[in-house]
C-alpha cells in the first residue's frame, strides 16, 4: 500500500524548517493563551458569586449593594499591592463615580471586539508560512490550540483556587503577560522577513488563473477580477466579495457547522463548573478538573 503523498519527499514536510517548527508553535501558544484568560472567569464563577452576589445561591438575603457593600475584595493594603493595575483601576471608577450600565456595556463590547482579533490574526500568520501543498495537515494540527487554552487556563486557575479566586486571574495575566513578551520578539509574519521565499510563488501561481467558482467556459469571463500584462504573470489580484465567498462549495455548511458547535462548546465553557457547583454539590476546584 502506497503511503500518504504528504509523507514521500519533495513533499511539505521536506521543506520544513526549524522557522516553521518555531512559527507554529509561537501562533499555537499565542491562541492558547488567548482562549486561557477566557476559561479563567468560568472557572471562579462559583467563588465570586458566593462573594459578591445576594443570589439563593449563597441563602443571602440582603440586597446587592449591602452584600457589595460588606464584602472587601482585599483584607488588607498588603494584599492589595500584588494586584497593582487592579487596585490602580479599582480607584479611578471609585473615584469618577463609573457606576453606570451603559458605560459596562461599552466596556464588554470593546473587549469582545478586541478578543475577535486574535483568530484572524494567527491564522494569517499561518496562512504566509505553510503553503498550499501542506496546509490542510498544519492547520488540522495547529487547530487545536482553542482546546489546548481552554484545558491550560482551567488548569492555571483551579491550581490556585484554594488561596482565592483573585490569584487565578493574577496566574493567568502573568502567564500571559511573559508569553506576550515572547512573541512579540520572535514572531515573524512572513517567510520574507529573514530572506526565505513566500509560499505565494510556489504555491499559488496556478490558482490565480483558475476561477473560483466552475461554469464559465473562458476562465477570463469567470474570474475577471485579475490583469495579464504582456511577458508578466498576473499583477494583481482583487479579493473576492463576500457573496462570492458564500457561493463557494462548502462556505455555507460548514460555517452553520461551525455556529451549533460553538453554542454547545461554549455552553460547557462557561457553565459547566457552576452547574456541577450549583446542582450537584461539588466542590469548586473537583467541578473545574472534570470540565477539563
Amino acid at each position: 500500500m502506497a503511503w500518504p503523498n504528504i509523507f514521500q519527499r519533495g513533499t511539505f514536510l521536506s521543506r520544513f524548517s526549524h522557522h516553521h517548527v518555531l512559527m507554529f508553535l509561537l501562533t499555537f501558544f499565542s491562541y492558547s493563551l488567548l482562549h486561557a484568560s477566557r476559561k479563567t472567569l468560568s472557572n471562579v464563577k462559583v467563588s465570586i458569586s458566593k462573594h459578591w452576589t445576594p443570589s439563593a445561591f449563597n441563602k443571602s438575603t440582603e440586597l446587592p449593594v449591602e452584600v457589595w457593600s460588606s464584602n472587601l475584595l482585599f483584607p488588607s493594603a498588603e494584599e492589595a499591592t500584588l494586584f497593582l493595575s487592579y487596585a490602580v483601576g479599582l480607584f479611578i471608577s471609585e473615584w469618577l463615580h463609573f457606576y453606570n450600565k451603559g458605560l459596562y456595556c461599552s466596556l464588554w463590547i470593546m473587549n469582545g471586539l478586541l478578543q475577535s482579533t486574535g483568530w484572524p490574526c494567527v491564522v494569517t500568520v499561518m496562512s504566509k508560512w505553510f503553503g498550499k501543498a501542506g496546509r490542510g495537515v498544519a492547520f488540522g494540527r495547529w487547530s487545536a490550540c482553542a482546546s489546548v487554552g481552554n484545558i491550560l487556563g482551567a488548569c492555571l486557575a483551579s491550581s490556585v483556587l484554594q488561596y482565592g479566586y483573585e490569584y487565578a486571574f493574577v496566574v493567568t495575566v502573568a502567564v500571559q503577560f511573559a508569553g506576550g513578551i515572547i512573541i512579540f520578539f520572535r514572531l515573524l509574519v512572513s517567510p520574507k522577513e529573514i530572506g526565505l521565499p513566500g509560499i505565494e510563488a510556489e504555491d499559488f501561481e496556478e490558482d490565480l488563473h483558475r476561477p473560483l467558482i466552475n461554469g464559465a467556459e473562458n476562465e477570463d469571463e469567470a474570474h475577471p477580477n485579475y490583469s495579464i500584462q504582456e511577458g508578466k504573470s498576473v499583477t494583481q489580484v482583487k479579493a473576492i466579495s463576500f457573496y462570492q465567498a458564500c457561493c463557494l462549495p462548502g462556505v455555507i455548511a460548514y460555517s452553520l457547522a461551525c455556529a451549533c458547535l460553538k453554542l454547545v462548546n461554549y455552553s460547557f465553557f462557561f457553565w459547566l463548573p457552576f452547574y456541577l457547583n450549583n446542582n450537584f454539590g461539588w466542590k469548586e476546584p473537583e467541578a473545574d478538573k472534570l470540565s477539563i
